[in-house]
């Protein structure tokens, strides 16, 4: 995985993408190895926004102002979060796939194999401990780095030809690239899920257009880039259906209708709290963009959002009744990485009563939740407290 606008974004430090793709051709070649981790989640960041998480995966490639990356590993979220160690520093992208077989090798030497709940990177940094982690992979680095193998990369960086025909455009879904004269358009259907049909819609409107290209982000948002401000134009009117406000972008996994381990129906509490809103007449940024997972796994991130849900179970009056444990205060910015804090449990059914509350106390102070939580930690506490049971 790769940050989406990775070549094109105007503040990257470089273009990963390359170097990617690299990784996830050579990570085919033992994708049926008998020993592998559970899941082992490469990723490759192209500044410090960190989109693709790439200082708590399994392992991740950050890149630096000088054009090399630094090098974290055995991160993850979910049951028994941990953030990645760094295990190296300034390495040049031409020696990735050294790192990445160093990676495989302390998992075939020191990974759990017996239980499958406990198959992932992460777990070696409990067994082993930080320092005993960092020195067991550097001890299989350099049993790679002297085994003969030529793992070295020859990457041809392409970059994109197409120029600006001079037409503009500008939006709150509009991002300029660093190609002069073209944009982005961001589209984020609720909880990423867009109708099939949708998808052919936008398909037949770029399928036309020099060097478009559609890209998937982490965060359930679809980039469609390369455009001119005329091209861009008509993309946003090809997804005018989607999230029209910052918490409209919020975060969800799939949620207990499809996922056989799924707890809760988290799809269907983001469409509900995002109905709330919009009812509610809220301002846009009085409420921030959630995450919310079905389950403790994680999938939507919720240990990392400025306020996040997982599913959960709560006896009310002797009987269970569907909840999700509330998360406050998380982070994925690289280098202030922080896991947020959990409050309490709220019934499914009052979550949208939350953040119709929340929201009306935030626009009528004129702020945004970002800089009113700031300003006052206390109240959201005390709002929370009539939620949380």
């Amino acid at each position: 995985m790769c940050s989406p606008l990775s070549g094109v974004e105007a503040d990257e430090y470089f273009d990963v993408r390359p170097w990617a793709e690299a990784a996830g051709e050579y990570l085919m070649t033992f994708i049926n190895a008998e020993k592998m981790p559970r899941k082992l989640k490469v990723c490759f960041s192209n500044s410090p926004k960190n989109i693709p998480h790439a200082t708590y995966r399994d392992l991740g490639f950050v890149a630096r102002e000088d054009g090399n990356f630094d090098v974290y590993s055995a991160g993850g979220l979910g049951n028994n979060a941990r953030f990645g160690l760094k295990v190296a520093e300034n390495v040049q992208p031409e020696k990735i796939l050294y790192y990445i077989c160093a990676m495989r090798e302390t998992f075939i030497a020191h990974g759990n194999y017996k239980q499958r709940g406990r198959a992932r990177t992460r777990y070696m940094q409990e067994t082993l401990g930080e320092e005993g982690y960092i020195k067991a992979f550097h001890e299989k680095l350099d049993e790679v780095f002297a085994s003969g193998q030529d793992l070295d990369l020859h990457v041809e960086i392409s970059e994109v030809k197409k120029q600006g025909d001079g037409s503009k455009v500008s939006g709150k879904r509009v991002i300029d690239q660093k190609q002069e004269g073209l944009y982005a358009v961001s589209y984020h259907p609720f909880g990423g899920c867009p109708k099939p049909e949708k998808l052919g819609e936008i398909y037949d409107v770029i399928k036309d257009m020099d060097e478009v290209e559609a890209r998937i982000s982490p965060d359930e948002t679809m980039y469609i880039i390369n455009l001119t401000g005329d091209e861009a134009k008509k993309v946003l009117d090809a997804t005018d259906d989607g999230a029209e406000t910052l918490f409209e972008t919020s975060v969800s996994c799939i949620g207990a209708t499809i996922c056989q381990v799924g707890l809760r129906d988290s799809q269907g509490l983001l469409h509900k709290v995002i109905e709330a809103e919009r009812e509610a007449g809220l301002k846009d940024g009085s409420l921030p963009k959630i995450h919310i997972s079905g389950c403790m796994s994680s999938c939507g991130t919720h240990q990392i959002g400025k306020l996040g849900f997982h599913g959960a179970s709560k006896r009310v009056d002797g009987k269970m009744q569907p909840a999700f444990a509330f998360h406050v205060n998380g982070t994925d910015a690289q280098g202030a990485e922080h896991f947020g804090e959990e409050w309490g449990t709220m019934l499914a059914e009052e979550i949208p009563d939350f953040f119709v509350e929340l929201g009306q106390m935030i626009s009528a102070e004129h702020l945004t939740y970002e800089s009113w939580y700031t300003q006052n930690p206390e109240k959201l506490k005390k709002i929370a407290e009539k939620y949380i049971r």
